[in-house]
């Protein structure tokens, strides 16, 4: 685990954090044009920093989305993190992401190809791993890594 700066590429793509890193306070990601989550119960969804809504949000018991934006920096409510199954962060092509913990310990992900960087954030017995990876330039992005987004029905708007 990084003490408090470490970047994750190509050669080093994985870090998992510790108990205390996994469980306070906020996991920031910066930089970040599409978040895509997953519950451990399999509702899933993605937002855009813009507020655009695919699927469902998933919101935690205390009643906050357990993966959403506030502002441009997309967070990760790690409270409950273990609600949560996985999340998929996308950015630019050919860019970069931060991400920032309570603590302040910063990750910069870059990625070794063309297409976007994307940053995998799995929850595993309650620690969350990192895990940098490039993937193909498509806006199914979250397809590529093996996500369905769920059907979302809107009762209020009289097209449920």
């Amino acid at each position: 685990m990084p003490s408090r700066l470490a970047e994750l590429d190509a050669e080093n793509p994985v870090v998992r954090l510790d108990v205390l890193r996994s469980s306070i306070g906020s996991l920031l990601v910066d930089g970040v044009e599409t978040a895509v989550w997953e519950s451990v119960t399999g509702v899933s969804g993605s937002e855009t920093p813009a507020g655009d809504v695919v699927g469902t949000v998933v919101a935690t018991s205390g009643n906050r989305p357990l993966v959403g934006f506030d502002g441009r920096l997309a967070v990760v409510t790690l409270r409950h993190v273990r609600e949560l199954r996985r999340a998929l962060f996308v950015g630019a092509p050919a860019g970069s992401l931060g991400v920032r913990l309570f603590d302040g310990t910063t990750i910069t992900a870059t990625g070794d190809g063309p297409g976007p960087v994307v940053v995998l954030v799995l929850v595993i017995d309650g620690l969350v791993e990192i895990r940098v990876a490039t993937a193909a330039a498509s806006p199914e992005v979250h397809a590529e890594f093996g996500f369905e987004l769920t059907r979302r029905f809107d009762f209020h708007s009289g097209n449920g």
